[in-house]
C-alpha cells in the first residue's frame, strides 16, 4: 500500500514537470495564465499571427481573457508579447 502511494506521489510529480517542460519549450513568451485564453482562435490557424492580429473580434476577447486570469506582471507579460507576435507580423497590436 505504501508503495503504491509513493508511485503514484512520484508520477504526479512527473506529470507536473512534464507539462511545465511543456509550456516552457513553446517558446511563445506568454505566462502560463494565457493559457486558458488560446482556446478561442476566431478562424486563424494557431500560430497564425497576422490573422489574430486583424481580427478586433480575438483582440478584444484575448485581452478581456487575459485580464480574469493574469494579474500584475503577468498581465503586462502577456501584452508585451502579444505585442511582439503582432510587430513580427506587421500589425502592431499590445497593450
Amino acid at each position: 500500500m505504501r508503495f503504491t502511494s509513493i508511485a503514484f506521489a512520484l508520477l504526479g510529480v512527473v506529470a507536473t514537470a512534464s507539462a511545465a517542460t511543456t509550456l516552457e519549450a513553446r517558446g511563445d513568451g506568454f505566462p502560463h495564465c494565457v493559457q486558458k485564453c488560446h482556446g478561442n482562435r476566431f478562424g486563424c490557424n494557431p500560430k497564425d499571427w497576422d490573422c489574430f492580429c486583424k481580427n478586433n473580434n480575438w483582440k478584444g476577447w484575448f485581452e478581456g481573457c487575459c485580464k480574469d486570469n493574469c494579474h500584475g506582471d503577468d498581465f503586462h507579460r502577456a501584452g508585451k508579447t502579444v505585442g511582439k507576435h503582432c510587430r513580427k507580423a506587421k500589425n502592431p497590436w499590445g497593450w
